[in-house]
C-alpha cells in the first residue's frame, strides 16, 4: 500500500497500491466496496476532491487519473510526464491542480527532469509547465497564487 485516504463519512477509505489499484474500503465490515483498475504502474498518491464525488491518482504510469468514486468509472486521464508522478496539489479554485514526478530521472544533457505542471481538472488540458529540476516537493503559500518547490539543483 502506498496511500490511505479517509473519507468524510468516516467510515471509509481509500487505498492506493503498488498491485496499480486503488481500492475503497468499508471500515466495520473490513471489507472492499469498489476496485478502481485503469493505472500501469503503481498508484502513488490519491487526491480526494472537495465534493467527495471525484478523486485523482497520481501514477508511476506517468498519468493522473480522475475517477467518480461511486461508480468506479475514470472520467479522464492526465498525460505529458516522462516518468511516474508522485504528488498531486488541488488549488484553491478546486478547479486546477500542480503535479510533480519527483524522480530525479537524468535526461540526456545531465539536467533532472522534475518539472511542476499546472492542469484543468475539467478539460484535462495542461495549463503551464514550470522548469525546476529535481524537484522532490510543491508547497501552496498562503495567498494561494504561489507555490514553492523544493529541490536537489
Amino acid at each position: 500500500m502506498s496511500k490511505i485516504i479517509l473519507l468524510a463519512d468516516g467510515k471509509t477509505f481509500l487505498t492506493g497500491s503498488w498491485d496499480n489499484t486503488v481500492k475503497h474500503w468499508d471500515i466495520d465490515s473490513g471489507k472492499e466496496i469498489r476496485t478502481f483498475q485503469g493505472h500501469t504502474g503503481w498508484v502513488n498518491n490519491i487526491l480526494l476532491l472537495p465534493d467527495e464525488k471525484g478523486f485523482l491518482t497520481a501514477s508511476d504510469d506517468n498519468t493522473v487519473k480522475h475517477w467518480d468514486l461511486e461508480t468506479g468509472e475514470e472520467i479522464k486521464s492526465f498525460e505529458g510526464y516522462i516518468s511516474g508522478i508522485t504528488e498531486i496539489l488541488l488549488l484553491p479554485d478546486g478547479k486546477t491542480f500542480l503535479t510533480h514526478c519527483g524522480s530525479n530521472r537524468l535526461e540526456r544533457y545531465g539536467n533532472l527532469v522534475d518539472d511542476v505542471k499546472h492542469w484543468d481538472l475539467e478539460t484535462g488540458k495542461e495549463i503551464k509547465t514550470f522548469v525546476h529540476n529535481g524537484v522532490t516537493k510543491i508547497h501552496l503559500l498562503p495567498d494561494a497564487r504561489t507555490f514553492l518547490t523544493v529541490g536537489n539543483s
